[in-house]
């Protein structure tokens, strides 16, 4: 099947999309019966983030997705290293205030005691 170039345009006939023509196994264009517009505040989505699936024709909101992040074998690793770098951080804080405890009481004999 061939597919038309469907041009959208303004009442200026400034062209604001076009499909481009296509071929082979694609569908057809649906019927256009209203086309209508909302102004989305910029900074409003992370489009890192989420993408606008639709707009609800009802509410004139848009329909957010999340964007799927998929991790690679090196990036799940660096995880796991982070993760065990921070267990191994709050196992050793008191292990860390101990031993700084320990230094100022054998600073403070060596004061009193004039060692």
């Amino acid at each position: 099947m061939n597919r038309n170039n469907r041009i959208i345009y303004d009442q200026t006939g400034k062209i604001w999309l076009q499909t481009g023509e296509a071929t082979g196994d694609v569908l057809e264009h649906d019927a256009v019966t209203e086309l209508t517009f909302i102004d989305v505040e910029y900074g409003s989505i992370d489009y890192s983030k989420q993408y606008i699936e639709s707009i609800n024709p009802v509410t004139k909101e848009p329909v957010l997705k999340n964007i799927e992040v998929v991790l690679t074998d090196e990036q799940k690793r660096l995880q796991a290293l982070e993760k065990e770098l921070s267990m191994l951080k709050e196992e050793n804080k008191n292990r860390d205030s101990e031993i700084v405890n320990t230094a100022f009481e054998v600073e403070n004999i060596k004061l009193n005691k004039n060692l």
